[in-house]
């Protein structure tokens, strides 16, 4: 499973930017990643509140990438090959 790198953040509770509708947040401690989780169906992560609250009173950015198609491929890739064409 894929965790958040926690190198040169400081200690805390922060939502996984590179997934979609700020469910899946993780705590830093120590430049390492625990409690890597996710809110109920329905519920974000509030990092100004620190716990999971119903979506419609959390702004959620989204993630990193604009385009769903590109999140999805992303997302799901586990191994990259180099073509020898």
């Amino acid at each position: 499973m894929f965790l958040p790198d926690c190198r040169d953040r400081p200690n805390g509770n922060y939502v996984d930017q590179y997934r979609s509708n700020c469910q899946y947040h993780y705590t830093c401690l120590g430049s390492r990643t625990f409690n890597y989780t996710s809110c109920e169906i329905g519920f974000r992560f509030s990092v100004q509140h620190q716990k999971c609250l119903p979506a419609k009173q959390v702004k959620c950015l989204g993630n990193y990438f604009n385009n769903p198609l590109l999140f999805q491929i992303i997302s799901f890739c586990i191994f990259f090959f180099k073509s020898s064409i």
